[in-house]
């Protein structure tokens, strides 16, 4: 009997994890841009907000990620 608790965890813990090793590709193409000089001066004081509102039920398979 311990033996089938212990398979059953184990092949578990096996297939959870499986799910979180796969990259979250984009769905966007990559766009390549020129590269400008830009003055620190020029950009004035804005604000970036990120939020991410996942919970703990993304974070195991690894949807969570932002990608910028």
């Amino acid at each position: 009997m311990k033996k089938l608790k212990l398979t059953i965890t184990l092949f578990t813990l096996i297939l959870l994890n499986s799910c979180a090793l796969k990259p979250i590709t984009s769905q966007y193409n990559f766009v390549k841009t020129t590269i400008k000089n830009i003055q620190l001066n020029d950009l004035g004081n804005g604000n970036i907000l990120i939020y991410n509102g996942s919970n703990i039920l993304h974070k195991i398979d690894n949807t969570a990620r932002l990608n910028i």
